[in-house]
């Protein structure tokens, strides 16, 4: 009978530990991917798509293996955020990396011309074309002026003149053409294919950024057509994003460093109430027992908390060797001290063993 209750609160327990760690996981990666922006949420970029499967790969470890710690999860997930917002403000600034991490588009039709050398590098076939561009209520391919698969996957696509539906403009008597606008700079560096794309040269655009009185560093975009109409938009120097990385690693980096204290306090208190009893044992001390009953109920309490970052299997071996030291205190003096030794030795190794892995955790992060 008493052992069906003790099996019906362990099922109970164990029901709330995983819908306790569920809770934390769902919260925690709802705001990881808040935090690496909008984009996450609709058209990925393939490291993008790298980085969320991995997070919900990374949490669900901790809800399906109870003897995992939640932490683990926790700092696992931090990182690879910090990873995400990382790249991205690298890659801002570095154009090869970008290229390496996100691919360039591709301009399939330009002028009205299909670039069927291109089609094929990109594995895209006629048929594959046409369905997208039916998809946006285009059906002759001949009123595309410039088609552009981006590196989302997206196709973006310019229609010639003729095929524009009417703007104020065009009734106005300033009719729209099909001339595309292309980046020649973003964040204060050239982009020498886009040069040739909108034939203008390198000096051109200096030129012109020294008529705005504007320096090449200052610039956030800038794009020109063929007609060389150009479009300067300045750089806003903040840095929201990588600020919220650093404040989200630094605050990963305390929970390890907490979860140290914690743990060297706890441990710490544990083995003061093995040398009392100890102590008393040896003293003959009937207040022994007491003590003993006394350490299972630290242990108990300090045990929920523990489960959150430390293997559950652990806990339960140290538990299981709690629960034989009463009955060894009455019958077997050899087994009773063996017991505490063992209990010992447990707690040393596991504190050891948390304290490696934590302090790995701080230095990765």
């Amino acid at each position: 009978m008493g052992n069906n209750k003790a099996n019906e609160k362990a099922g109970v327990a164990l029901f709330f530990i995983t819908i306790t760690r569920t809770v934390i996981l769902y919260v925690l990666v709802i705001f990881a991917i808040r935090i690496m922006g909008k984009r996450q949420i609709g058209d990925m970029q393939p490291g993008e798509l790298v980085i969320t499967i991995l997070i919900s790969e990374i949490a669900a470890i901790p809800i399906q293996d109870l003897n995992q710690p939640v932490m683990t999860g926790v700092v696992a997930v931090f990182t690879l955020v910090f990873l995400e917002i990382a790249v991205s403000a690298i890659t801002m600034k570095c154009l090869p990396l970008r290229r390496f991490f996100y691919g360039d588009s591709a301009i399939i039709i330009k002028d009205g011309v299909l670039d069927q050398k291109k089609l094929r590098s990109l594995r895209v076939t006629g048929p594959d074309l046409l369905e997208v561009l039916r998809g946006q209520q285009i059906f002759d391919i001949n009123d595309v002026a410039y088609a552009i698969l981006e590196t989302n996957g997206n196709l973006s696509v310019m229609l010639k003149s003729g095929a524009q539906n009417v703007t104020v403009d065009d009734l106005n008597g300033r009719p729209s053409d099909s001339r595309m606008p292309c980046l020649v700079i973003s964040d204060g560096r050239f982009i020498k294919d886009s040069l040739s794309i909108c034939k203008v040269t390198k000096d051109e655009i200096e030129s012109k950024l020294r008529s705005e009185k504007i320096k090449l560093k200052d610039v956030f975009i800038m794009t020109c057509d063929s007609e060389r109409n150009y479009n300067i938009i300045k750089k806003n120097r903040q840095m929201k994003r990588l600020f919220t990385a650093a404040v989200l690693m630094i605050i990963a980096t305390s929970v390890c460093i907490g979860e140290c204290v914690f743990m060297k306090r706890t441990f710490g208190s544990i083995n003061n109430d093995i040398d009392v009893i100890q102590r008393r044992y040896d003293e003959n001390d009937p207040a022994a027992e007491a003590a003993i009953k006394e350490l299972s109920d630290h242990w108990d309490k300090y045990a929920k908390a523990l489960s959150l970052f430390i293997n559950h299997e652990s806990i339960d071996s140290i538990s299981g060797v709690l629960a034989t030291l009463p009955v060894d205190y009455r019958l077997d003096e050899h087994r009773f001290r063996s017991s505490v030794e063992t209990l010992r030795f447990m707690l040393r190794e596991l504190y050891d063993t948390e304290k490696g892995q934590h302090r790995r955790l701080v230095l990765k992060s």
